[in-house]
């Protein structure tokens, strides 16, 4: 079947777009122990799918553009309302989605991985939410930025140029063994998309 090759990939491509990932998610905090840091992302998107569904299909169906020709101080007041709307969520938008990514990979991870090893919750979580957070890697600019601050800030306190003296070698030495592994996990979500897309490309 000459179409087969083209749906399968359609449908590979549907499972890494950011809504199916965060769906996918969904299920698995509904199946998982109930922790208020993963219920945070979702409400600030909520709160800005919220706001952009308000002004673009329910202020239009209560305050309809007049006749042309006739003017409606009402709809006037209306349209500058959603035009604040529209501003406020563009000038607010990237840094939400910043602050989310953030929360994602210290908060959400943190408290998964605490949660595993005080028994609270199931080992398993921190293993998925390591794999949710690889793709995220890949097709997020934010969340690649969060590492790299989380990266940058930890380098600086363990392992800054000329080393610390108030960290133990052992210690320094199992972060780089630690950072190591992590980039090289997450450098897998990275080299796997692209050789699908070169392959495509053929």
């Amino acid at each position: 079947m000459p179409g087969a090759p083209s749906s399968l990939n359609d449908r590979l491509l549907a499972l890494v777009k950011e809504n199916v990932q965060y769906l996918l998610m969904a299920f698995f905090w509904w199946r998982s122990t109930p922790m208020l840091a993963p219920m945070i992302p979702y409400a600030i998107f909520a709160f800005f799918n919220s706001l952009n569904y308000a002004r673009t299909n329910i202020i239009p169906a209560f305050f309809p553009a007049p006749p042309a020709g006739t003017t409606d101080p009402t709809y006037n007041q209306v349209v500058a309302i959603s035009r604040k709307i529209q501003v406020w969520t563009e000038k607010n938008h990237a840094a939400a989605m910043a602050f989310v990514a953030y929360v994602e990979v210290v908060g959400v991870m943190g408290s998964l991985i605490f949660g595993a090893i005080t028994f609270q919750s199931s080992f398993l979580s921190p293993i998925v939410y390591a794999n949710f957070l690889r793709f995220r890697y890949f097709f997020s600019l934010h969340t690649r930025s969060a590492f790299a601050l989380i990266r940058a800030r930890l380098d600086n306190l363990i392992v800054p140029q000329g080393g610390n003296p108030s960290i133990p070698p052992f210690v320094a030495q199992a972060y780089t063994t630690v950072r190591g592994a992590i980039t090289r996990f997450g450098q897998a979500a990275v080299q796997q998309p692209a050789a699908g897309a070169h392959a495509r490309a053929q």
